[in-house]
């Protein structure tokens, strides 16, 4: 007993720092995912950010977004704001409220929320 009580603490350093390891792996390859949807928006036309934030923008207001959509829907948001309104947060703002009616076109497969990929 008195060899397990003097161990206890080197255990849990070791599991502590085992689990802090395998956390920073998986941020980092979660980094890697939300970069690679990044990319791909910074790809598509203006038309497709368009429809996906309008569609993101609908779907929200009828429920509760999952964790990955909301990350998919705040990257295509900044995306779109930086490139069709020079980052300016009001202009983009001004444009959805004339368009958050619009039916969005989901034709071509890009404009879908994440759990949709």
């Amino acid at each position: 007993m008195k060899n397990l009580s003097r161990c206890l603490p080197l255990l849990i350093g070791c599991q502590l720092c085992l689990g802090t390891a395998i956390a920073q792996v998986s941020n980092a390859a979660q980094g890697d995912h939300y970069e690679r949807i990044f990319a791909a928006f910074e790809r598509l036309p203006i038309r497709n950010l368009e429809s996906a934030y309008l569609r993101c923008a609908s779907e929200s207001e009828q429920r509760m977004l999952s964790l990955d959509e909301a990350a998919y829907c705040s990257i295509g948001s900044e995306v779109l704001k930086k490139r069709r309104f020079g980052g300016d947060f009001d202009a983009m703002l001004a444009w959805w409220k004339v368009h958050r009616n619009d039916k969005t076109d989901n034709s071509n497969g890009n404009a879908g929320l994440a759990s949709e990929k």
